[in-house]
């Protein structure tokens, strides 16, 4: 993750990013207009090529948000009449390769990241609101004013804004409900709103739960990228929904078989408990091991990427081998499926890999060095010999994990 945000972010975007700032605090990264060249420009933009879905938007009279999908032929119209575009571009070929490499360095997840292309006229941006997902904001052409808040609400699961009276409301399923904050009181209007003017080269992030507004001080064009969400509570319902279709006890219907007065039928009220109990038994015999597995499936095996199939040429000691992907690969020992034995589980991009769990030193190792001299391998396991260690790398780079590079 650190070398694609620091890509973007410069030095705001360095080590201390992840555990310090993701997710709470918003960055500022100031920067050269060329280091957003692998991901997208306003050239992109003037061609009018792969824009998916389009929106134009406004403030109206009442400061609230108004916002309509249009058809592209109208974009130039809607521009011209005070409205900002903005349009889905998350299929343009070499932005889409980035988003690909972002979601794997940064959330992996089964969701995938995506981008917005956001084109304001003098005047115009958006009204005061927050969203639910993460925002890297490029900004491409001209200068757009932001007034920001840091996170006041940690992860939230939908989006807000202000409502005609000014109080923080839902936006999404939940539209038109009040916003509570995380002790659960009502949320307030921010008033601390500060002022971030972004020139063509800056990066801002923006967490989620975040309250911005924002107005173009000239002609705009922005990219907002957002790396997919990976939350605890996705992987473990993931995997209490797995086990529990497997229970015929929880699939079966509730019926009622005659209409009662009262509380709920003894005989529905019987089963949600019965299930109440399995279920509880099923969450106190989980372990560390099976969650971290269900993560690892979910966040590599998701992408549907094939593994390499062709035979490598035989390995001679001297030869260099790297990591194959810029996200690495996640190894796990954990017990078999069937409960007898342990295993070790390798993950990459594409698909999971079952080897010995006597390989687990050997892989550990691996994982700490991207880029070796075949050779080196024989100090990672003493009970290994040139012919064996080979066999080893040969089968992790038939399966993707690793591949050859040229002598420096």
């Amino acid at each position: 993750m650190t070398d694609l945000l620091a890509a973007l972010l410069g030095d705001a975007g360095g080590p201390e990013f992840r555990t310090e700032h993701w997710g709470r605090h918003v960055v500022l990264g100031r920067g050269e207009l060329a280091r957003f060249a692998p991901w997208y420009s306003a050239q992109l933009w003037a061609r009018r090529g792969h824009l998916g879905a389009v929106d134009a938007a406004r403030i109206d009279d009442h400061g609230q948000q108004q916002q309509m999908v249009i058809d592209p032929l109208q974009i130039d119209h809607a521009l011209a009449s005070g409205q900002t575009i903005c349009a889905d571009v998350s299929s343009e070929p070499q932005l889409a390769a980035q988003l690909a490499m972002l979601r794997m360095t940064t959330t992996p997840s089964p969701e995938q990241a995506f981008a917005k292309l956001y084109v304001s006229p003098p005047g115009a941006g958006f009204a005061l609101h927050m969203d639910a997902h993460h925002v890297l904001v490029l900004q491409l052409e001209g200068t757009k004013r932001w007034q920001v808040t840091d996170a006041v609400v940690s992860a939230p699961l939908w989006g807000g804004k202000l409502d005609a009276r000014g109080r923080p409301v839902h936006t999404g399923e939940r539209a038109g409900e009040p916003i509570e904050d995380d002790s659960g009181a009502p949320l307030q209007a921010p008033t601390d709103l500060r002022s971030i003017d972004l020139a063509p080269g800056d990066c801002l992030y923006v967490p989620p739960g975040a309250w911005h507004a924002t107005c173009a001080l000239g002609t705009s064009v922005a990219l907002s990228i957002s790396p997919p969400r990976a939350t605890p509570l996705r992987i473990l319902l993931h995997v209490l929904e797995q086990e529990l279709a497997r229970r015929p006890m929880w699939r079966e219907d509730l019926v009622r078989d005659r209409v009662e007065d009262g509380g709920v039928p003894a005989s529905i009220a019987a089963r949600l408990s019965s299930c109440r109990r399995d279920l509880a038994a099923l969450v106190a015999d989980l372990d560390d091991a099976t969650l971290q597995r269900a993560w690892a499936v979910e966040a590599f095996t998701s992408a549907g990427l094939a593994a390499a199939a062709a035979q490598p040429p035989p390995l001679r000691p001297d030869d260099r081998l790297e990591h194959a992907d810029a996200g690495g690969f996640v190894h796990l020992l954990a017990p078999a499926e069937d409960g007898t034995t342990e295993v070790l589980y390798l993950y990459r991009e594409g698909g999971e890999w079952i080897l010995p769990a006597t390989a687990h030193g050997f892989v550990r190792a691996l994982a700490e060095v991207p880029r070796f001299r075949a050779a080196a391998s024989l100090n990672w396991d003493p009970r290994l010999d040139w012919d064996a260690a080979a066999e080893v790398l040969l089968q992790l780079e038939r399966a993707g994990f690793l591949r050859r590079c040229a002598p420096p």
